[in-house]
């Protein structure tokens, strides 16, 4: 994959165990060797060693009070990375899932919604017939 591409995620020391996995999955079955930065909530130094043993870069945020709300502020602390990578076909998961194939597929379908990324979960290969969430035509 020559194309410039990043994968973002977000973890706190609540879920930091899923991000090894995640990373693990996604390098090996997902087929992914760009380039991986992990907004850092509070992981625990054991498991920044194997994240960045895996090639992805930790990015510092502060921890918002009540920590389940990262949902919500991870969006706002990818701003300033985003900014630095506008050359980039940019996609975020969540790091409770695992990857089973390639996902090199995926960037391909950023090449067909210019300017915006529907949401990968809703949106099956086996309703292959549209283009955006749940097989709708833009």
């Amino acid at each position: 994959m020559d194309e410039k591409t990043l994968i973002l995620a977000s973890a706190s020391q609540h879920c930091e165990n899923l991000l090894i996995e995640w990373l693990a999955s996604l390098r090996t079955l997902g087929n992914y060797h760009g380039k991986v930065m992990v907004l850092d909530y509070g992981i625990g130094n054991r498991v920044k060693m194997p994240v960045t043993k895996l090639s992805a870069q930790l990015y510092p945020c502060k921890k918002p009070n009540p920590e389940k709300i990262i949902v919500n502020y991870r969006f706002v602390d990818m701003l300033p990375i985003i900014e630095q990578y506008r050359q980039h076909k940019i996609v975020t998961f969540d790091a409770d899932i695992g990857f089973t194939s390639d996902i090199g597929e995926l960037f391909n379908e950023i090449d067909e919604v210019p300017g915006c990324l529907y949401s990968v979960e809703c949106r099956s290969k086996l309703f292959n017939e549209g283009r955006g969430p749940r097989g709708s035509k833009l």
